[in-house]
């Protein structure tokens, strides 16, 4: 028993015992907890018609605002929007249910790209029953349909 409380004084006071006035005290580490992170899912905004490339306005190059789709129409129907593509120059394609072309035209916007203008047309068909409107701008590098939108229309 004597060694024992030799012992626990020993180390009582040792600590106080260090040649110099520095006292050392060791304190644990604990590792930093790391931040949770939760993902915020957002869903992606609607795009009817994706924007297109170079306009300065960051809308689709041609924006049909009449007729909408669903409607029935008659011939000639009035097809109007707003466009910015080259030169202006819209063209119009009316198609029945089996894509036969049945009625087609050409309109030029207020204004050619960069800018935006607007556009009319009456364009005359022949037919009835589901169809689609198409209205585009033709590439000048190749030809090929740009900006197409289509509208399902009943044609009368």
């Amino acid at each position: 028993m004597g060694r024992l409380l030799l012992v626990l004084l020993v180390l009582t006071f040792l600590p106080g015992c260090a040649l110099g006035s520095s006292t050392v005290v060791a304190t644990p580490t604990v590792p930093a907890a790391r931040p949770v992170v939760t993902p915020t899912v957002r869903p992606p905004l609607p795009t009817p018609t994706p924007a297109a490339p170079g306009t300065a306005d960051g809308l689709p190059g041609i924006v049909v605002t009449s007729p909408q789709a669903g409607a029935t129409v008659s011939s000639p129907v009035r097809i109007t929007g707003t466009a910015s593509v080259f030169e202006g120059t819209v063209q119009f394609r009316i198609k029945d249910v089996n894509g036969q072309t049945i009625g087609q035209g050409v309109a030029t916007a207020s204004q050619g790209a960069p800018g935006r203008g607007t556009f009319s047309a009456e364009i005359a068909y022949r037919g009835s029953g589901p169809g689609t409107i198409e209205v585009f701008s033709q590439s000048p590098r190749d030809g090929s349909d740009q900006f197409l939108v289509r509208i399902p229309v009943t044609l009368r």
